[in-house]
């Protein structure tokens, strides 16, 4: 079973590597960031859409680390990738997307790992929605874990990065404490068996509050 920790990283296409677990920063205040970079987190997930790249970036600054070792990942509209032809041709090394075992996107999976693109996992640990499922909670108590770190070290064991969320200082650090077991493999096709194409994502449901 390969060895993770906060210093794993993920080598892309283009030669270079990503942090494999990350800090996601949707609705989440400069405290969170700081929070992260304290404990050891180098990945860094914005959006212009957050409004608050700007936050992100004045902690990263303020944290003293060398920037080199910091990864923020932000997101841009193809428009901007230069001319249209260009946004269409060039190849992806990352597809951020919803990925949890409620939703496991088999076929996408499997067509990035064919081309040799990283997924990166945001939403995964379904913002709560399955946090006491019975199956899962099963799981975790046999290891002695949360619901959530179990659906992160699912992440990582499937090869994804992972960017899970959080406000508290104290959940960050328990996101983070994810290093010191493995699922088996009987236990993580239980819950690759758990897929129920639960997207907590789209348009309505993103904007319904929801705080680890």
């Amino acid at each position: 079973m390969e060895r993770f920790s906060l210093q794993t990283v993920k080598k892309l296409l283009n030669g270079r590597t990503l942090p494999v677990l990350g800090l996601g920063t949707y609705r989440v205040a400069r405290e969170a960031v700081r929070a992260s970079l304290d404990r050891g987190y180098r990945l860094i997930d914005t959006a212009s859409c957050y409004d608050n790249e700007e936050e992100v970036g004045q902690e990263v600054k303020k944290s003293g680390i060398p920037r080199e070792e910091i990864f923020v990942v932000t997101k841009v509209g193809y428009g901007l990738c230069g001319s249209l032809s260009d946004a269409f041709t060039r190849r992806r090394e990352v597809n951020q997307i919803e990925i949890h075992p409620f939703l496991a996107w088999d076929e996408c999976v499997s067509y990035c790992e064919e081309e040799g693109i990283a997924v990166m996992a945001y939403s995964p640990l379904t913002k709560g929605r399955k946090l006491r499922d019975p199956s899962l909670c099963k799981i975790a108590e046999k290891y002695g874990k949360t619901a959530a770190q179990v659906m992160i070290r699912w992440s990582l064991q499937r090869g994804f990065i992972c960017i899970p969320k959080s406000s508290s200082g104290e959940r960050i650090a328990e996101n983070a404490n994810i290093f010191d077991f493995d699922i088996s493999d009987q236990d993580m096709k239980i819950l690759n068996g758990l897929d129920e194409h639960l997207i907590t994502d789209w348009p309505g449901i993103m904007n319904t509050p929801w705080e680890p």
